[in-house]
C-alpha cells in the first residue's frame, strides 16, 4: 500500500500535520517495499496547492 502523509518535519518521527495542503513536508510510504521518502511541499505557497500535491502523489512510485 502507498500512503502520502503530511508532516511537520523531515522524517517519520515528526508529527503529522493537521492541514494537508499547508504541510511543510510529505512522507511517501510504500508498505509493500518497506521504503519511505520525505519531500518538501514545493506547492506550499500556491493558490490551490491540493491539486498539485495530488498530481505529484500520483506520479510517485
Amino acid at each position: 500500500m502507498k500512503i502520502l502523509v503530511p508532516s511537520s518535519g523531515e522524517d517519520i518521527t515528526n508529527k503529522i500535520d493537521e492541514h494537508f495542503s499547508k504541510a511543510k513536508y510529505f512522507i511517501f510510504m510504500d508498505s509493500e517495499k518497506d521504503v519511505w521518502e520525505v519531500f518538501e511541499n514545493e506547492f506550499l505557497h500556491d493558490k490551490h496547492p491540493g491539486d498539485e500535491i495530488a498530481k505529484k502523489a500520483i506520479d510517485l512510485k
